[in-house]
């Protein structure tokens, strides 16, 4: 995680980021337990203040170990310079792109996860922006745990022939699936973490697959969106340009 860090900062020293965006389980082993948990300190800050940026995170399932860990997580947002997190699911908007960061974990609870659907949908309808990013924890299609069906019927109905991408981590390894009615998919899942190996032999919807340690570079403008993803030694491993 140190290393990759130290890579993003190098990177980003000739290619300027504006923000950073997380993909869930923020914190391992078992999230953190208040605003004042030292893994912020340790595992928060001294990698990533350096870079200087904005981030807007996402939860995952190791975020939620500890029961107050994702409300630990929002209020932290009020006191750090680089972490804004203002709900479990929220949106904004950059440049030509809205994001819409959601919360995968209440999308998999039958008990919770309507309320979340409807505001998506809503929010999506409703957008203006050129392009749409939807990001979260869990995969929808990946070649290590294959296809998690609660977010095929659940989400893909919310996001098809309306969202351009949708990225997600949960499987530590770097993905690039195929594209399902005009929705793009990533798995970005190499941010430190021990790395998985690729057990859905002859997966159909892989386009690029590395078991490597990385990160995603998205830059945007009215006529696309790049897409470059960057291993630890920062050289770009995989390049898609949607129009």
């Amino acid at each position: 995680q140190t290393h990759l860090a130290e890579t993003m900062l190098a990177y980003g020293k000739q290619h300027p980021f504006d923000f950073g965006i997380t993909l869930g389980d923020n914190f391992y082993p078992r999230g953190v337990t208040s605003p004042d948990d030292p893994h912020w300190a340790n595992d928060w800050e001294k990698p990533y203040g350096p870079l200087g940026l904005h981030f807007y995170p996402t939860l995952g399932n190791h975020d939620y170990l500890p029961a107050d860990g994702p409300a630990a997580e929002v209020m932290y947002s009020q006191r750090s310079n680089t972490w804004r997190m203002p709900s479990t699911f929220y949106t904004y908007t950059a440049g030509p792109v809205q994001f819409f960061a959601i919360d995968t974990e209440e999308l998999s609870d039958t008990r919770l996860y309507q309320r979340q659907l409807a505001w998506l949908d809503a929010e999506i309808a409703k957008s203006k922006a050129r392009w749409k990013i939807v990001y979260g924890h869990y995969q929808i299609y990946s070649a290590t745990r294959g296809d998690e069906q609660n977010l095929i019927d659940r989400l893909i109905p919310v996001l098809r022939n309306r969202v351009d991408l949708y990225l997600c981590g949960h499987d530590h390894n770097l993905q690039q699936l195929q594209t399902e009615d005009g929705v793009h998919f990533l798995v970005d899942g190499g941010g430190g973490a021990p790395l998985y190996d690729f057990t859905q032999k002859n997966y159909a919807r892989s386009n690029f697959k590395a078991k490597e340690n990385g990160f995603t570079v998205i830059d945007a403008d009215q006529d696309g969106l790049t897409l470059r993803v960057v291993g630890s030694d920062g050289q770009v491993m995989h390049e898609e340009i949607i129009h």
